[in-house]
C-alpha cells in the first residue's frame, strides 16, 4: 500500500520546521522522519519533490538519500497551520487550512 503523500508532506514540513535552527534553515536528511513514521526511505524521493514543487521546501537530495530545506513559504505555511490549531473557535478549519497550505 502506498503511503499518503499529502498527509506525510504536511508532517514532513512540520518536522523540517522543528529541526530548523537559527536564522538560516539548514538542509536536513529526512530519513529520521521516514523511519519514525514507518516509511520506506525511497518514499522520500517522492515526498521532497512534492513539497519543492509547491515552494515549501527546497530539494537538496543526493544519491545517498532524500534531503530537504524548508523555504520561507514553508515556514509561513507551518506557522499558519500552528496558529489555526491553537484557535479553539474553529477546529474544523485546521485540516482544510493545512491542506490549502500544501496546495
Amino acid at each position: 500500500m502506498t503511503a499518503n503523500i499529502e498527509e506525510h508532506a504536511s508532517g514532513l514540513l512540520e518536522w523540517l520546521y522543528a529541526v530548523s535552527t537559527g536564522a538560516e534553515p539548514e538542509s536536513s536528511d529526512i530519513s529520521p522522519y521516514l523511519t519514525e513514521h514507518g516509511l520506506e526511505l525511497a518514499f522520500g524521493f517522492q515526498l521532497v519533490p512534492y513539497l519543492a514543487q509547491r515552494g515549501l521546501a527546497k530539494d537538496v537530495s543526493t544519491l545517498g538519500g532524500a534531503d530537504a530545506m524548508i523555504t520561507p513559504d514553508g515556514i509561513a505555511a507551518v506557522q499558519k497551520l500552528q496558529t489555526a490549531r491553537a484557535d479553539p473557535r474553529e477546529p474544523s478549519r485546521v485540516v482544510a487550512q493545512g491542506d490549502a497550505a500544501l496546495a
